[in-house]
């Protein structure tokens, strides 16, 4: 699922992913915080199997990106923090116009590119 927001500083109604920061107090942080992440942004709260596909990196700033795994597509409420949402398959995905820069990159990496392929279609 995509969503487009508005608040993002630099980029603003940019589509990408849910996202956000991680509580360093949080266990097992990373996983936990894109689940929480998923609950604010989308009220879908139940349990996601998440699998990491990307680690962006520069300096001291990481961003991580994890699929996620629904049984079903299901409508999100969105937050304040998004104006827009959609499901997309991967030449969707990979053709879709105002992309966040950095969902661009991770697309441009193959390993990325060969994982999508192996659950999207």
């Amino acid at each position: 699922m995509f969503l487009r927001s508005p608040q993002i500083q630099d980029y603003s109604n940019t589509w990408a992913t849910v996202g956000g920061k991680v509580d360093p107090h949080e266990k097992n942080k990373y996983k936990t915080a894109a689940l929480r992440e998923m609950c604010e942004e989308t009220e879908f709260c139940e349990s996601i199997k998440l699998r990491l596909l990307y680690i962006y990196r520069k300096s001291k700033f990481t961003y991580r990106t994890y699929i996620g795994f629904v049984d079903e597509e299901f409508e999100p409420v969105l937050n304040w923090e998004n104006s827009g949402r959609e499901w997309l398959g991967m030449n969707e995905m990979l053709n879709h116009e105002d992309l966040h820069p950095g969902f661009a990159e991770m697309l441009a990496d193959d390993d990325v590119l060969s994982t999508l392929k192996t659950f999207i279609e």
